[in-house]
């Protein structure tokens, strides 16, 4: 068991520097405190399984591969293929490309019958654009990503409303942006621990 936890130590610190990695960052990609990654480095502590599945993929080795000893000097990791990252990229356009499409219908509709100028339908194509960017963001964007896109919900939402009354002047409606972006940078500084 001795021999088992000093070669999954090694490797840990061994795998995170050939990624070039700060526990920080090896700590923030798998959702836990660097105190925590400092701990498995030691070896006060064993990950879970669930958290060594979690370095193995992110690694791009097996779990069987972490309690191995590593030849160091012929270790060539293979490149990891990031085809999920692009495919949810192009998930979450084509979902938001949806939008866009329903507001020109609606625009080319409305424009054609009835000879009207919707073109507050594509203002109003932001604040939805981004509710579902919330949606994928949360699912599979980290957690900077995610409130970045509520923040531009936020003032999109602003921005909608202001333009949709613009006759009645409601400049004050800005002055809510403000304490939501505080409350959104105050959020986004929260630490998540786990143990």
């Amino acid at each position: 068991m001795k021999n088992l936890k000093q070669t999954l130590t090694k490797n840990l610190i061994f795998l995170r520097k050939k990624a070039n990695l700060k526990q920080s960052e090896l700590a923030e990609k798998l959702n836990y405190s660097d105190k925590t990654v400092s701990k498995w480095e030691n070896g006060e502590v064993m990950p879970s399984v669930e958290v060594l599945a979690q370095i193995a993929e992110l690694y791009n080795v097996t779990i069987d591969f972490l309690v191995h000893p590593i030849d160091e000097q012929n270790f060539f990791p293979t490149p990891k293929k990031d085809e999920s990252r692009r495919n949810k990229i192009i998930i979450t356009l084509l979902s938001i490309s949806v939008v866009w499409i329903v507001a020109t219908l609606i625009y080319v509709y409305a424009n054609i019958i009835s000879r009207a100028n919707l073109w507050i339908i594509f203002v109003w194509a932001f604040p939805i654009s981004f509710v579902i960017g919330i949606v994928f963001s949360a699912l599979w964007a980290n957690k900077k990503t995610t409130l970045t896109v509520i923040s531009l919900l936020i003032w999109s939402l602003i921005f909608a409303f202001f333009l949709q009354f613009w006759q009645y002047k409601l400049y004050a409606l800005f002055l809510i942006g403000i304490p939501a972006q505080v409350v959104i940078l105050l959020w986004g500084g929260l630490k998540r621990k786990k143990k």
